[in-house]
């Protein structure tokens, strides 16, 4: 279970006595059937990964985030950090969470949970996944990131809310360790 008595904050993003379970009492405890959540992984350059649909004919909704489905109860951060070891190798031991967002209001028990792993490190082989002949994972630029979000690489609503959060929250120098 994410510790939610922990206060939140990334250097001068919050107050330091605001806690997660004051801004988010519920969500992240209580997943429900049909949540999901999306993964914005950072490596120590400030680059961040995406998965690139290598068989789009145009440039509009090529970007994918790294992402997977929520078992009923199961933790949001727990299966983040499993599928991202899984699915590309990399760990993190420095996690944000953005948020977690309803899907739309005549869905409201589906929810989306973001995270942002930052300073991810290499520990194992990237898994082959199903769509590895067609898709690749990808380093990216923040201002690259930026431009698919603008001439529309990344398609899909919740890869956009996501990438806007991320780079939102995200220090301008990658080298600061708080973005301070």
């Amino acid at each position: 279970m994410l510790d939610v008595e922990k206060p939140l904050g990334r250097g001068k993003e919050f107050d330091a006595g605001v806690t997660r379970s004051q801004i988010f009492p519920y969500r992240l405890v209580h997943t429900g059937s049909g949540d999901y959540f999306n993964v914005l992984p950072v490596n120590e350059t400030g680059a961040v990964m995406i998965i690139e649909d290598l068989t789009a004919i145009t440039a509009w909704g090529s970007w994918h985030l790294i992402n997977g489905l929520l078992k009923e109860g199961e933790n949001p951060l727990t299966a983040v950090k499993q599928t991202l070891l899984e699915l590309t190798g990399h760990i993190s031991g420095d996690w944000l969470y953005l948020g977690s967002f309803m899907l739309n209001a005549s869905r409201p028990n589906v929810n989306g949970h973001f995270f942002v792993a930052h300073k991810v490190k290499l520990v194992s082989p990237p898994r082959q996944f199903a769509y590895s002949q067609t898709s690749a994972f990808k380093w990216v630029s923040r201002r690259e990131l930026k431009y698919a979000l603008l001439d529309g690489r990344i398609g899909m609503m919740s890869y956009a809310a996501m990438a806007s959060l991320a780079l939102l929250m995200l220090p301008s120098d990658p080298t600061s360790p708080r973005g301070e």
